[in-house]
């Protein structure tokens, strides 16, 4: 940390009420000024950053004042992002300098992407990540992110690591082989409570051995809706199982996540459950479940994936009370859409991605009782109990529309709880609508600024780290030479800046959060 008069960030008075506050209340000022997403549990938001990594967003904060650099260092390390075999080796360095030793202990979330595959790939990187999670006593979550691994590129081994406990929420990215899956899960599943899977375009359940997990605190299971992923998971012992959310990848969540070129092969895939293992895996689950979000089963219109079939597997799940469901770009003629095949007695709760363009027709449709639902009655009283056999939703208090712009933020069904509302409404979040696809991610050069690789944010001038005793030491020299050298006008220069690399990625507003907080 240097003195520089020319520093962008200043404060007229560094002796001022916001730089003398205790590090507590320094890091709730932070908690106000950063994104809500950075402190919502991780069963509540996505794993991943859709608008891009929060370090870029953290750093400015650290620009302030010796007091606000203390206290915002364990938040610049809270999520770690891993893109190259060099930031590994350097951040291995700095935590295993004893007078870095308090930075392990703020770790709580890894995030590997394979922008170079070959050495994400290498037994070195391998070796580095098994270091790592051995070092991190606070570490939760682990998200693997590929952007080539689903191709049929011949440098990859098993690229997964043995995971350990604690972690909690685990998210691994196209599942090459049960050898791969088995490693990652062998140690962690006791502890998990939330795990997302996807798997490759060559995976054939029938060529997986039988595979036996028990997770005994596993709240959260997302799913490609395909047979051969129910047909693995069948197989588990997931006794706590209370929110299944299934995505088809022409259109769900990871949609933004996959190369173009790949377009016509994915056409070929059968996106859709069979009866067989549909029936086994909901038979043996579906009473635990009260969160579903599925897709109509006969996405791609191929033999065997009968969309009524999707109304056989709820009837397994009978204290369902929140259902997502969404509205495919080909269904613009199906209006009213046919919730007929998604029937429940018992849900309470139906939202809908739908595209933009007939979001508002939806709306209306529903408005007018095209879809009947409880009648709107007065708020604190019964709802009334109505079992017409008519209605596919008979218990349903609320209906919301999610326009697909939004889709790259596929949580916020789950992070925004639905409430009673009589008539149905188009949820609208404008600060979100620019979502960074991994082209843009690219493009952008996001990964460019962790070249420095989460070392103590000081470097010399050859771009070594510093040690944070030496850090902590040069600010209190920084401190004594500011305050002896004051103005001539009496106010003294609080000016501090970090010798660290600028962020060339565009930075996307997170204030979505600001509006869950106050629709809660």
């Amino acid at each position: 940390m240097q003195i520089d008069d020319n520093c962008d960030v200043s404060f007229d008075n560094s002796k001022g009420i916001a730089t003398e506050q205790p590090f507590e209340i320094i890091q709730e000022i932070m908690r106000y000024i950063m994104p809500l997403r950075l402190f919502l549990p991780f069963t509540y938001r996505p794993l991943v950053h859709p608008a891009g990594h929060p370090r870029p967003k953290i750093l400015p904060l650290l620009n302030v004042c010796k007091s606000w650099y203390l206290a915002g260092l364990p938040l610049l390390y809270r999520n770690l992002l891993i893109t190259r075999c060099v930031q590994l080796e350097r951040l291995l360095v700095t935590l295993e300098n004893p007078a870095n030793s308090a930075i392990s202990s703020w770790i709580e979330s890894i995030e590997i992407r394979d922008v170079i595959p070959k050495e994400i790939s290498s037994s070195v990187f391998q070796n580095g990540i098994r270091a790592l999670l051995q070092m991190c006593p606070n570490l939760t979550t682990y998200a693997y992110q590929s952007s080539f691994r689903h191709s049929k590129l011949p440098v990859y081994a098993s690229s997964y690591p043995s995971l350990l406990p604690p972690i909690t929420h685990l998210q691994l990215q196209w599942v090459l082989s049960p050898t791969e899956l088995e490693s990652a899960l062998r140690e962690t599943a006791g502890s998990l409570q939330s795990l997302h899977m996807s798997f490759t375009y060559m995976v054939e359940y029938k060529q997986w051995p039988a595979m036996s997990f028990t997770f005994p605190r596993l709240d959260t299971l997302l799913l490609p809706q395909t047979s051969a992923a129910v047909g693995i998971c069948t197989g588990w012992n997931m006794p706590s199982l209370t929110r299944l959310l299934l995505y088809v990848d022409n259109s769900g969540p990871y949609r933004e996540q996959q190369p173009i070129y790949l377009e016509g092969f994915r056409r070929r895939d059968l996106w859709g459950i069979d009866k067989e293992k549909g029936e086994a895996f909901f038979k043996k689950f579906g009473s635990t479940l009260k969160v579903l979000e599925i897709y109509r089963n006969d996405f791609l219109k191929r033999p065997g994936l009968d969309d009524q079939l999707v109304s056989q597997f709820l009837a397994h799940v009978p204290g369902l009370e929140h259902l997502i469901l969404h509205l495919e770009h080909n269904s613009y003629h199906e209006l009213p859409f046919n919730f007929w095949h998604f029937r429940h007695a018992n849900v309470k709760y139906v939202d809908v991605w739908a595209d933009e363009s007939v979001a508002f027709t939806l709306q209306e449709t529903l408005a007018l009782g095209r879809l009947p639902l409880a009648p709107e009655v007065e708020w604190g009283s019964q709802m009334e109990n109505r079992s017409d056999s008519t209605i596919p939703f008979p218990a349903a208090r609320g209906f919301r529309i999610f326009p697909k712009t939004l889709g790259s933020w596929n949580h916020l069904p789950v992070v925004i709880p639905p409430s009673y509302a009589p008539l149905p409404r188009i949820m609208d979040f404008p600060p979100v609508r620019e979502v960074v696809s991994w082209l843009d991610w690219l493009a952008a050069r996001e990964h460019t600024d962790y070249n420095n690789c989460y070392a103590t944010p000081t470097v010399d001038n050859f771009g070594a780290m510093l040690d944070t005793a030496q850090n902590e030491q040069d600010l209190d020299e920084d401190d004594d030479d500011d305050s002896s050298s004051e103005k001539s006008d009496g106010e003294s220069d609080g000016n501090f800046e970090m010798v660290e690399e600028e962020d060339d990625s565009e930075s996307s507003s997170d204030s979505v959060y600001s509006d869950v907080e106050s629709e809660n």
